[in-house]
This record gives C-alpha cells, sequence and structure tokens, in this order.
C-alpha cells in the first residue's frame, strides 16, 4: 500500500508538468487521476484509491485490446458528450469522466456496427455527427440537473478574449471538493456575485471551460461539444449552456 500510495503521488505530481512536455498517454493518465479525484472524498478516500488503480494504472499498464490512436484526439467536453449520448442509446461507455478509455472505444464500436458505419472506435466528425441525429435526447442529456438556459439569461456576459489561433482562449477546469451531504451542487449564476440569479447547476466531475474571471468568480462554459477556446476576436462567449461559478470549487485541468 506504501508502494501504491507514493506511485499515486509520483502520478498526481506530474501534473505540475507543462503541456507541451507531456505525451498524449500521459495527459489522458492525468485526467483519469482527476475525474478520480473530483468523484472521490480526496486523497485519502479508498475511493479515489481503487478509481485510480482500476481505471487509470491498469489501463496503462495492460496491453490487452489498445486503445484506438485517434488522428486528432478529442477535447474534455467532446468525449463527455459521445459517454452520455452512447449511455443514452443503451451502449455502455463506462463512467461518464471525459476519458477516452478501452470501454468508450468498444461502445463507439458498437455502435458503429448497429449503424452501418465503419468500426474504427475512435471519435470523429462522423461518430458526433450520427450521435446528434441519433434520435435520442444526445446532447441535452449531456446538460446536468439544471433549472433553465444558463447562456440565454445572463444579467452579466461573459467574454471571450480574442488570441492569435496558437494559445488557448480559455482552459479546462473540473468541479471538485462539493460536499455531497450539503447542496450537492455548484450553483451557475447569471452575474459574477452571490446576489445574481441562480440559473443552473453543476456537480463533482463536471468539466468546464473557463473564459472569464471577475474576482473570486469565473465565466464558464460547458456542455457543449462545440467549444474550440481559438477565437481570434474578442466576444461574448458563444454557447447556450454558460454562467459564473465561485473558482473555489473549480481544479484545472492541465492539457
Amino acid at each position: 500500500m506504501r508502494l501504491l500510495f507514493l506511485f499515486l503521488t509520483l502520478l498526481i505530481g506530474s501534473t505540475f508538468i507543462p503541456a507541451h512536455a507531456q505525451s498524449t498517454s500521459e495527459m489522458d493518465l492525468q485526467r483519469c487521476i482527476w475525474a478520480c479525484l473530483a468523484n472521490s472524498k480526496g486523497n485519502d478516500d479508498p475511493a479515489y484509491h481503487t478509481c485510480v488503480k482500476e481505471y487509470c494504472v491498469a489501463t496503462e499498464q495492460t496491453s490487452e485490446d489498445p486503445i484506438p490512436r485517434q488522428s486528432k484526439p478529442a477535447d474534455t467536453q467532446t468525449i463527455l458528450f459521445v459517454q452520455k449520448s452512447l449511455a443514452a442509446l443503451g451502449f455502455d461507455p463506462g463512467p461518464a469522466d471525459g476519458v477516452f478509455g478501452r470501454k468508450t472505444a468498444a461502445a463507439i464500436k458498437a455502435f458503429q456496427r448497429a449503424r452501418g458505419l465503419s468500426q474504427s472506435g475512435v471519435i470523429d466528425d462522423g461518430v458526433v455527427s450520427a450521435l446528434r441525429s441519433s434520435g435520442e435526447p444526445g446532447q441535452a442529456e449531456t446538460r446536468p440537473a439544471n433549472t433553465g438556459s444558463a447562456g440565454a439569461d445572463l444579467d452579466v456576459a461573459i467574454i471571450e478574449y480574442g488570441g492569435d489561433g496558437q494559445a488557448a482562449t480559455c482552459a479546462s477546469s473540473v468541479v471538485a471538493g462539493l460536499n455531497s451531504k450539503g447542496d450537492g451542487f455548484l450553483a451557475v449564476r447569471s452575474g459574477p456575485g452571490p446576489d445574481y440569479r441562480k440559473i443552473d447547476e453543476l456537480h463533482n466531475g463536471d468539466v468546464v471551460y473557463a473564459f472569464d474571471q471577475k474576482g473570486d468568480w469565473v465565466g464558464v462554459a460547458y456542455n457543449d461539444a462545440s467549444i474550440d477556446c481559438a477565437s481570434q476576436t474578442t466576444r461574448p462567449v458563444q454557447s447556450d449552456y454558460q454562467g459564473w461559478v465561485h473558482r473555489k470549487w473549480l481544479n484545472d485541468l492541465a492539457g
């Protein structure tokens, strides 16, 4: 157990390595560890160590049934959309954690086989389009329990500041640390402060993209596979799912 703890500590420490110095495999492992942390009570929670061992470390160490290599790695938000859409259609992609692993690849192959598509097992434009046109709830179901359409009802606009097309204009984060015995959700508000209206809810493990910040409040978008964080023009965020959340409950995702 001490060796496992030391190994996990080294893995978590790797999150401080700059993203450009990491391989795709290392970044996937890093995201997997974050997802386990977000869905547990912390580093001392046995459920966290079990999750890392079964879903992250075991995935890295086994050579059986390799994960299909994607020509263009999908972003976390797209993976979440695919996972939740597959689950809604009855294909088991494993936990909806934004990590592309063996179970997700197997579910994609099963979906492709059922639709008469080439069974690549990867997330590409064809798979995303097929899921969107499947007639199931699809993208709308990727939204967590909520109270309304966040992006259409803001009191303070969230701004995406234009870049040069090279550096990302937003950063991905995961919601973590919410007390399941308390409210159990992170309120999404119409403006940067507790006095603004609550328009939605997020939960531990939900992935968001942070575009704007005012004090302790961060303007985020989420549950939208079209987010690309690459605008060269300063403009209001283009998403139906957006709002302001307190930064205390956000942990940065590298990559």
